[in-house]
């Protein structure tokens, strides 16, 4: 029929017929299941798991200055620029683009794999490019927001220009999650003006 076809592999483990092509895509997904039925557990049951009070809490968190970063970040300071600062840009397509999939790396391929070995009591409602957001047993969220710190330090070489900014809200589990998604982001917001 002379058409090329293409699977999609969402786990990482690409497999199947050798005569398909087949490209690996990392995405943030993962979803708590109650180990004795399969299904996936509610936020009533996860607010159960939490330490102490009862209650849930969503997590917003991304990349902070990440403009200045792409526009500025590929620069560097050099005797032979031509530039009249005496910075030479080094910008390219190649690099922006790899800086890019590195950060998708993180966000969508590591937050997925921990979530799956030590947090698999949260949801990630969604995580890739430069940003997520995660519901979960109040205590948890807050292990999981110090543990997403330490492992984008090390990930960006420990580098103080690479910071992320996370807004936290502590919320009753019968609250809708959109509203609870939406005073996580106000809270965002106001991190970042701190």
């Amino acid at each position: 029929h002379g058409m090329a076809e293409l699977l999609v592999d969402l786990e990482g483990e690409p497999q199947g017929d050798s005569r398909w092509s087949i490209a690996g895509a990392f995405r943030g997904r993962h979803i708590p299941h109650d180990p004795a039925t399969g299904h996936a557990v509610t936020f009533a049951d996860l607010a159960k798991k939490s330490t102490g009070r009862e209650a849930l809490a969503c997590l917003k968190m991304d990349v902070d200055n990440l403009g200045y970063l792409f526009s500025q970040g590929l620069k560097d300071r050099t005797p032979e620029a031509k530039e009249p600062d005496g910075w030479r840009d080094r910008t390219s397509i190649s690099r922006v683009a790899t800086l890019s999939r590195t950060l998708d790396v993180f966000f969508a391929g590591h937050l997925e794999v921990l979530l799956r070995a030590e947090f698999d009591d949260v949801y990630l409602l969604y995580s890739g490019g430069d940003d997520l957001a995660a519901v979960g047993p109040w205590n948890r969220i807050f292990e999981l927001a110090l543990r997403i710190r330490d492992d984008f330090r090390r990930f960006t070489g420990v580098n103080p220009a690479w910071s992320l900014s996370a807004g936290i809200a502590v919320v009753n589990p019968r609250v809708p999650v959109l509203l609870v998604v939406d005073e996580a982001e106000k809270l965002l917001g106001a991190s970042k003006t701190i």
